[in-house]
């Protein structure tokens, strides 16, 4: 026989129940009690749980209540869009149950999309209803719910604008969401909600508990949760626990999780797809269901039953006569059952269900007080504190075997682009303004009342483009999972609020500088409601929009049409608060013209000149340096007649020096050089990737080698799509199925030949061979299949292996039998040795499909397909670039830029085949295979994140959401990104990161359609190494800077042209001096630690006549993590409030903070206790606060 009988005898038993017991512990969704501390590593997805608590459930409570929440789930865009959700279902959805509730004041009903509240207050607000009964016929819609809520019969719970992504989402965006949502539920319906309602979102992120809790949330209901953290919380009653952030100096946050998500218990309570409604089976089932909840829960006896899901209560009035039924009989029971007296069943709503387990939870954690954090323990009644959770909820995996949403992250990576681009107007155009409303208060230019009217009307068009932008941060928009027409939708919003913005801040720049007495508005209104609708020009671009191959794309360069006139171009700088130096764009006509600084009179000598791609005028770059912090800088395009008259002999562009010169034919290696900054690329051996020498100065050189790789998806096996990505996992398991059956076939077909038929006569140096020599020999030939396999099989042999074709099995088994035969016959076809060999073939085969990742991808640049060599274009004193192509579906630009040497800008156009997810190695390449630590840091928005990565599971199981930065832990290797994207470190000292993915299968998660996206995307990384990585000390600094490019707009010159007159002279000298030096005169840290995290003004009329009318300017204010030049002897930084706003001689500002929480820019102030500061303020590192400064002529 094969296994000898002694060896069963020996070992087998024992070491067949080590196999079971290892197995058992890895999967801790079939055991009943928790995984020990030896066996953390195995199959652990996410982050690691509390574990230090007693197991025990919680005892079943006396008294049990029902909270019956009535809602409806609306995703803003999914498999439709927004506008087709709203006109199909929600409309008639809310209409129903305003309706409904209207009937009989016990109802209630509880709402957390606010967005589509919006938009139906947009549409009927105003309009009488015609339905309610009575006099109520005459309110309007807006009247009737306003009724509603006063009555506390329908609740908004959420209070974001919609429910955004949590880990793709910044933390500006995050704030401006919050702020956006309270500020309409207050100004519309007159209320505010101080329950958290992320009940849909794919995981759930740190700066979650750190922005409610700050925000002036009580509670948080939480809808996912990975299946193996649900089994843990489940089994020790910890549904409910306290949630904190890491880094957070707030309260914990209690959360509740959903243990059904938001669904009804049972599809019998989905009153929109039943007629019928048998209220004692339907009763009992809530019974029964909520006997199965209450050990998952604190023993409060409070059982909180979801009644709704997706779009439903579009039949309102059956739904509720159904609920109403159940309510009665089991008022009915209660009163003649001795069963059901202990028993209650009522309408709820979140906040009602909270008020009732409060008591109870603050008696066993006085933690809910906001007390001092104390260790889990045990209280004096016997009952457990509650658990406090530190960690995230990230990678998310809803079943078993690979089902990890981490797809998501990269999905529609134009999209998620997008938003980004969108977004990084909108925050830069919040600041414009409201520096510029500072600015005119300052010179007396809006001292009449009907000035105001024009900065209403920018104030609000600015709301409408942060409510797309907000759009666009929903959990089914910058994820990717929607439909194409829906991410068509949302794409032309985010395009819309991008025009928006822009039109803005051109009316924001020029209302600094002219006299305001209102007689504009109207215009303003009207191109900014046409920049809503009308594709077309925007006066402004971004400038982290520049694009290397279309010279045509109006959103990535100014064009000036027309020379007769002067043209002034404004490079703002109101998101950050250090000077800046950035890259300008510019089409023109001719290169008969100057480029005129306005402050210096000078011509702009960083300059860069090349023939547009369709022949047709010019492309001009040049460098807008020192662009003030809070302020802007002002460029003057002159032909030659207006340049000599103002300036004087100024160089003309065509006589610029600097013109772009191109390389020609392709380079084997190529150099680029930009103030003291040296990288030097070469192709690596086989051509698929790039070496990058980067050198600071004279000081070491680091490479950096980059790489575009892919994984194959095979859709017959393994079915990724928005949600889902696979590792190919399944497929290769099947492989190797197939290959170790044909293996030990072989073997036993040896075995059999040389004991029976005595066919092979086994030689004494066979016979001597020891068992590990047979090990040595399996683990080689499972290493060399699993290499095999990974990278040099093609996907078409693989695809038949694995699909089933009976042909292709049969020929790679008989491959297989017969390198089993020939190593049996090494072996001395001795059985023992055979086994041996199994045992190391297969121990090879899983240490390396988990041990080397990397081989579970191959370089996009294969075969044919090489990297061929560099395209180089010096651009003299701006930008230095070297372009390759990478097959037919990929080029890569290498750039690097006067004013930004400190990074190496990487930018990839990328196209993705279907099945194939395309990802982007940067390495390191001293590293080596994956050692026993590979920790990788994140940062957040708030806090650095350490993240590990995990060795025995899969690859996608390790990615996690990348907003913006990606960084290794030892701080030699950083990656700023312009867009959301999900990472991970495969191995030692290796960045990967997601590119793009096209999938032609669904894997089921809602969406009703495969993503198949063949677009082009750009994706766009920094590339920091060295001191300046990231770390403690600059790594967050740096990734704000990059990610707070400027704005340039395109003014219309005042007179002649001239914009070097006294009031701008004033203002240069201000912002030039703002922020320059590291300190102020009073000692504070300089304004590059610090940044706005949302700022808006209003005007405030005062009662003193002789003050005039005071003007209010809200700010969030955070201060950076970790720069010691930042922060004083105790680790705090000390800020000047005032020079935050460079606040004039001739102005008094007052400074106000809020006494407590709630740091929401909003409509809800008055709820709010303020306390007026001095001009300084102390903040310790990533925390921020909400400041109010009132600013009035002295």
């Amino acid at each position: 026989m094969l296994v000898p009988r002694r060896f069963i005898r020996r070992g087998g038993v024992l070491l067949a129940a080590v196999v079971v017991w290892a197995l058992l512990m890895a999967n801790r969704a079939v055991i009943p009690w928790g995984k020990p501390s030896w066996a953390a590593g195995l199959g652990e997805a996410g982050a690691a749980v509390d574990r230090d608590f007693s197991r025990q459930h919680n005892e079943r409570p006396g008294n049990l209540t029902l909270h019956i929440v009535a809602h409806s789930h609306s995703d803003i865009g999914w498999n439709y869009s927004f506008g087709q959700y709203y006109r199909s279902w929600v409309r008639q959805v809310l209409r129903n149950v305003v309706t409904a509730l209207w009937m009989d004041r016990a109802r209630k009903f509880t709402w957390g999309d606010i967005a589509f509240l919006d938009m139906w207050m947009d549409d009927e607000g105003d309009r009488t209803n015609g339905v309610l009964p009575g006099r109520a016929a005459e309110l309007t819609w807006r009247a009737a719910l306003g009724e509603l809520i006063g009555r506390g019969q329908w609740e908004i719970v959420g209070g974001t604008y919609v429910s955004p992504d949590e880990g793709l989402t910044t933390w500006w965006a995050h704030n401006a969401i919050v702020d956006v949502g309270r500020r309409f539920v207050a100004r519309e319906l007159n209320t505010t909600t101080r329950v958290g309602w992320q009940v849909d979102p794919f995981g759930h992120a740190h700066v979650t508990p750190h922005l409610l809790a700050n925000a002036g949330f009580g509670a948080l209901l939480m809808g996912r949760m990975d299946y193996r953290t649900r089994f843990d919380f489940a089994a020790h009653g910890d549904y409910e626990f306290l949630w904190q952030a890491p880094y957070s100096q707030a309260p914990p946050l209690l959360t509740h999780y959903l243990s059904k998500g938001y669904a009804a218990p049972s599809a019998h309570f989905d009153f929109d797809n039943t007629a019928t409604c048998n209220a004692a089976a339907l009763l009992d089932e809530l019974v029964r269901f909520a006997r199965t909840q209450t050990r998952q829960y604190p023993g409060h006896g409070h059982v909180l039953v979801m009644m709704g899901d997706d779009f439903r209560y579009a039949n309102a009035s059956w739904a509720f006569a159904c609920l109403d039924r159940i309510v009665d009989e089991a008022r009915s029971l209660q009163s003649r059952t001795h069963a059901w007296r202990d028993m209650t069943l009522q309408y709820s709503t979140p906040s009602e269900y909270l008020a009732a387990i409060r008591p109870h939870l603050a008696q066993i954690d006085k933690r809910l007080t906001f007390n001092e954090h104390k260790e889990r323990r045990k209280g004096g009644s016997g009952q457990r504190q509650l658990r406090l959770h530190r960690g995230d909820f990230y990678p998310y995996q809803d079943k078993p075997y690979e089902q990890y949403w981490s797809g998501l992250y990269t999905s529609r990576p134009a999209l998620k682009r997008l938003v980004r681009s969108a977004e990084q107007a909108v925050q830069h155009v919040e600041a414009l303004v409201a520096m510029a409303r500072v600015r005119q208060s300052r010179f007396g230019r809006d001292d009449k009342e009907a000035a105001a009217a024009e900065w209403d009307v920018l104030e609000r068009g600015l709301e409408y483009s942060r409510k797309q932008v907000a759009i666009g941060y929903h959990h089914d928009a910058v994820t990717g999972t929607c439909s194409r027409s829906a991410a068509e939708d949302y794409e032309l919003r985010l395009r819309a609020a991008r025009r928006v913005a822009m039109h803005i801040g051109q009316h924001a720049l020029r209302l600094s500088l002219a006299e305001s007495n209102g007689s504009a508005a109207g215009q303003m209104e009207r191109e900014i409601e046409d920049a809503k609708t009308v594709e077309k020009a925007a006066p402004g671009y971004n400038t982290a929009d520049i694009s290397d191959d279309d010279d045509n794309d109006n959103n990535s360069h100014l064009t000036v049409t027309d020379v007769a006139q002067p043209a002034v171009i404004a490079v703002t700088n109101a998101h950050h608060l250090s000077a800046q130096n950035q890259t300008v764009r510019l089409r023109v006509p001719t290169l008969d013209v100057a480029l005129v600084d306005a402050a210096t009179r000078r011509a702009v000598g960083a300059v860069a000149v090349r023939p547009a791609l369709d022949g047709s005028g010019f492309v001009v770059d040049f460098v807008a340096r020192n662009v003030p912090p809070l302020g802007w800088r002002y460029f003057v395009l002159a032909n030659e007649t207006a340049a000599l008259r103002k300036y004087g002999n100024v160089a003309m562009l065509r006589d610029a020096r600097s013109a772009v010169v191109s390389s020609g034919p392709l380079l084997a290696k190529a150099e680029l050089e930009k103030d003291g900054m040296r990288v030097r690329l070469t192709l690596d051996r086989d051509g698929s990737a790039v070496r990058m020498a980067i050198q600071r100065g004279t000081g070491h050189s680091e490479v950096v080698v980059h790489q575009l790789r892919q994984y194959f998806v095979n859709p017959r096996v393994q079915s990724s799509g928005a949600y889902i990505m696979h590792s190919f996992m399944l497929m290769y398991a099947i492989v190797f199925y197939v290959f170790g059956g044909g293996l030990c076939a072989g073997l036993c077909g040896a075995v059999v030949v040389a004991t029976r038929r005595r066919r092979i006569q086994p030689n004494k140096a066979a016979a001597a061979r020891s068992p590990l020599v047979a090990l040595a020999l399996g683990a080689s030939v499972g290493i060399a299949l699993v290499y095999y396999v990974e990278q040099v099989a093609s996907i078409a042999a693989l695809n038949r292996w694995a699909g089933g074709s009976a042909l292709s099995s049969a020929g790679l088994a008989a491959v297989a039998l017969a390198v089993g035969y020939a190593s049996a016959t090494v072996l001395g076809a001795r059985a023992r040795l055979c086994v041996f060999f199994i045992y190391g073939t297969a121990a090879a085969v899983v240490a390396v499909l988990f041990g080397a990742p990397t081989w579970q991808s191959r370089p996009l640049a294969v075969d044919g397909a090489r990297i061929g060599g560099f395209r180089v274009e010096t651009g003299g004193a701006v930008c230095d670039t070297a372009s390759v192509d990478v097959g037919n579906s990929a080029s890569v630009v290498y750039r690097l830029c006067a004013g930004r040497s400190n990074v190496v800008e990487v930018s990839v156009r990328v196209e993705a085949e279907t099945d194939r997810e395309i990802v982007a190695h940067f390495v390191l390449p001293d590293g080596g295979m994956l050692p026993r630590q590979c920790a990788f840091d994140m940062f957040d928005g708030v806090g650095v994140v350490r993240r590990q990565y995990q060795r025995w599971t899969p690859v996608p199981g390790n990615y996690y959401p990348a907003v913006s930065h990606v960084a290794l832990a030892s701080g030699r290797l950083a990656l700023h990104s312009r867009q959301a994207t999900g990472a991970t470190c495969v191995a030692a000292k290796t960045l990967e990161v997601g590119m793009h993915r096209s999938l032609s299968a669904n894997d089921y998660r809602g969406l009703n359609q495969p993503l198949v996206d063949n677009s082009v995307a750009s994706v766009t990384h920094f590339v920091d190494i060295g001191d300046a990585a990231f770390s403690a000390h600059s790594g967050p600094l740096a990734n704000v800077a990059i990610n707070a490019p400027a704005l340039a707009f395109l003014m219309t010159a005042p007179g002649d042209g001239d914009v070097t007159g006294p009031a701008i002279d004033a203002l240069l000298v201000e912002h030039s001096g703002l922020g320059a030096a590291g300190e102020d005169a009073t000692g504070a840290v300089g304004l590059g630690c610090v940044r706005f995290v949302g700022i808006q003004h209003q005007r405030q009329q005062s009662n003193s006549s002789s003050s005039g009318n005071s003007l209010d300017i809200y700010a969030r204010v955070q201060l950076l993590l970790g720069d010691p030049r930042c922060m004083d002897e105790h680790g705090a930084g000390i800020i000047n409030l005032p020079g935050l706003l460079a606040i004039g001689p001739q102005q008094r500002a007052d400074v106000y903070t809020t006494e407590f929480g709630d740091w929401t820019i909003g409509e809800w102030q008055h709820q709010r206790t303020e306390r007026m500061i001095s001009s300084h303020a102390r903040l310790l590192p990533g925390e921020q606060a909400l400041y109010r400064f009132s600013i009035a002529p002295r």
